[in-house]
């Protein structure tokens, strides 16, 4: 890889046409959440969902002035390492958000965003989650609940399990990632995540 970190024989023309052809929403954000860039598959997904926010004059804003607040710091606050967001939209789903800091761009910094809708006609699969951090197939169930919006009380009602004992499983998944919280569950466990 070269100092620019683009490959060896690689131009950002061709980067360009990759990110432009990829199905997943991808944008760029200033600090003040204006769009500085987005992929024709960002265009479609805030036309499609009803998540409580929208785009007005190149910037994203949200009904919900706490949930702007809180976007607006997880965007802020975005490392060269990938951070995960989960918001809750109106229609009930939830709105899985990742942040990557991608540079300094004259007084503001630029983040990178991928949005992705989860709901129950999203399946995620995981690449082998019992072998990576020893879950039971119960709990790899449970994960893949949790990463479509389900609640404990929907996860025990799909699996045909007591919301104890689903919530059990989650205090387990909890230990063996040590996390404590669904943001840090999708934080640690997003790289091992994929769209099916």
């Amino acid at each position: 890889m070269s100092a620019s970190g683009l490959l060896y024989g690689q131009s950002e023309d061709s980067l360009s046409v990759w990110a432009t052809r990829d199905l997943r929403a991808r944008l760029v954000l200033d600090d003040k959440l204006i769009i500085t860039w987005q992929n024709p598959a960002a265009s479609r997904f805030f036309d499609e969902v009803s998540g409580g926010f929208a785009i007005s004059s190149q910037r994203i804003r949200f009904e919900d002035s706490d949930l702007s607040h809180y976007f607006g710091r997880f965007v802020r606050s975005s490392k060269a390492q990938i951070s995960t967001l989960c918001m809750p939209s109106k229609s009930g789903d939830y709105i899985l958000c990742t942040a990557i800091f991608l540079r300094n761009s004259g007084s503001s910094r630029e983040t990178g965003i991928t949005l992705r809708r989860a709901s129950e006609t999203c399946s995620m699969g995981a690449a082998n989650l019992q072998a990576a951090f020893g879950f039971t197939p119960s709990e790899r169930q449970v994960v893949e609940r949790l990463f479509a919006g389900q609640t404990a009380e929907q996860t025990g009602n799909r699996m045909q399990l007591s919301v104890g004992t689903v919530r059990a499983h989650i205090r387990h998944i909890y230990e063996k990632l040590d996390v404590s919280s669904r943001e840090g569950l999708f934080n640690k466990l997003m790289p091992f995540m994929l769209l099916t």
